[in-house]
């Protein structure tokens, strides 16, 4: 999108500027570039997902083993700044809220969940994977959508797909007791219809 170099701190600056509000824009090597706009499937696979972690997570209210933010700019490189925007990020207990209001963090997410809803967002999310797990990050769930699975890459070059329907996406270490099934993910909630 533009030759100038920027900063993290100069590009969370400047974004609300960019069209969109920045909502699509990422830093890259320091350079401002725009990504594919998501299509309905990501929204619906993050309010899915949302759901399910929210029923998980309220039985643990009074001390959660981890909290999530939502689209938060995580510092995954630096000199030339790299800036990435994970549908979901996981901090330990609620450092999260620590996060809330930001634009950016260099905090350690424990789990960064992205989602690769166009051909060309796919073929970036092995490298969006190695940033997060180089940048510390213990687990990464990466969503593709045109084949309905899920990417997971963790820390130590471990990596599993689930796929099909009756799959269960979890991550014991992360979200003890967290279970649900791929397809549900998926699925249209019965009041969207």
């Amino acid at each position: 999108m533009t030759e100038q170099e920027f900063s993290a701190e100069e590009f969370a600056a400047c974004r609300p500027e960019l069209p969109e509000d920045g909502r699509w824009a990422e830093l890259v090597a320091g350079r401002i570039v725009e990504r594919d706009p998501p299509g309905e499937t990501h929204g619906l696979i993050v309010l899915n997902l949302s759901r399910a972690l929210s029923e998980w997570l309220q039985p643990q209210a009074a001390a959660p083993p981890c909290s999530p933010c939502f689209e938060l700019g995580l510092l995954v490189q630096q000199n030339p700044d790299t800036v990435r925007f994970p549908a979901i990020s996981f901090f330990p207990g609620n450092q999260a809220f620590d996060e809330t209001g930001k634009t950016l963090t260099r905090s350690v997410p424990l789990l960064c969940i992205d989602v690769a809803s166009t051909a060309r967002q796919a073929e970036q999310m092995p490298a969006r994977a190695a940033e997060y797990l180089a940048m510390g990050v213990g687990t990464v769930w990466i969503f593709d959508i045109r084949d309905r699975e899920v990417h997971v890459h963790s820390a130590g070059g471990d990596r599993r797909l689930v796929a099909g329907d009756s799959a269960l996406l979890e991550a014991a270490d992360i979200l003890p007791g967290f279970q649900v099934p791929l397809g549900e993910l998926f699925l249209l909630p019965r009041w969207w219809a």
